[in-house]
Order: structure tokens, then C-alpha cells, then sequence
């Protein structure tokens, strides 16, 4: 804070760059208020590193559930195949499907409450809202997908 004070006017990148090595350790109530008690600038500064970090997490979550509808949706593909082999043990077939519904039910919770959080920033919310999208009509379609095979299953 020192460093910022006494340079009236340090170079953009370097307060940038100074800031975010601060406030990568800090929780977000923490940076928004050492902030908020030392100036503009800063306060600036600390919404735009609280934003990247937002950011940072939203993809993280989206590219997790992504990466766990692909597993899904190659473990659906397993099991439509193994299914129509002679000699398929059925008491399985109910336990895979009944795991691969609970994980496509857990990513549409997953899913269903990080848009609330993108609706509350604009800017998040238009950087994701697609991918979001895309991730929903997945997890619907493998949905459906899963229970087409609970009916195949239970007939």
C-alpha cells in the first residue's frame, strides 16, 4: 500500500500487476474492504481482480461439468452397447444406469445454481451464458438418454 501512496501516479501495469499478487491471497471480502479504505483507484482495481478471479472459477466449474457430461455420455454409449449382448446380467445394468442418473441429476443442480451467480454480473453473465447454455441442452439430452435406457432396462 506503501508503494501506492507515496507514487502519485505509478504506471497502470505495475499497480495492476502489484494488486493482483495482493489480492490473490485475500478472500473477496477482504480485498473489497482494504480497498474500499484506501482509495478509487484501488477499489477499481479490486472489483476488476475480483472479477478475473470469478471468472477463473466459472470456467473451472463449466469445464468440469463438462468434462464429467462427456464421461457420461460415453458411459451411456457403454451401456447401450453391453446391453444389447446376449447374456447381459440386467440387476447391472439397473446399478450403471441409476449411477450415471445421479450424475447428470448432480450437474443440473451444478448447473442450475451457477446461473444465478452469472445473472448478478452482466459481464459474466454474457461471457458464459452461452457455454452455460450449451452445457444445460447437453445435460437435458443425456437426461433423456438415461432414461430411455431405465425403460429399456425395466421392460
Amino acid at each position: 500500500m506503501l508503494l501506492a501512496q507515496k507514487n502519485a501516479g505509478p504506471s497502470p501495469f505495475i499497480c495492476s500487476e502489484l494488486l493482483e499478487l495482493i489480492f490473490s491471497n485475500l478472500k473477496i471480502k477482504d480485498i473489497l474492504y482494504s480497498c474500499l479504505i484506501v482509495n478509487h483507484q484501488w477499489n477499481s482495481e479490486a472489483f476488476r481482480v475480483i472479477l478475473k478471479q470469478k471468472e477463473r472459477e466459472f470456467r473451472e466449474d463449466l469445464d468440469f461439468i463438462k468434462y464429467w457430461l462427456d464421461c457420461s455420455e460415453q458411459e451411456i454409449t457403454r451401456i447401450y452397447t453391453v446391453l444389447y449382448t446376449p447374456r447381459y446380467d440386467w440387476i447391472t445394468a439397473g446399478e450403471e444406469i441409476a449411477n450415471v442418473h445421479a450424475v447428470i441429476k448432480s450437474h443440473i443442480n451444478n448447473l442450475t445454481s451457477i446461473l444465478p451467480c452469472l445473472i448478478k454480473s452482466s459481464v459474466l453473465r454474457n461471457k458464459f451464458h452461452v457455454q452455460w447454455q450449451n452445457l444445460y441442452k447437453q445435460t437435458k439430452k443425456l437426461l433423456k438418454d438415461i432414461d430411455l435406457l431405465d425403460n429399456i432396462n425395466n421392460t
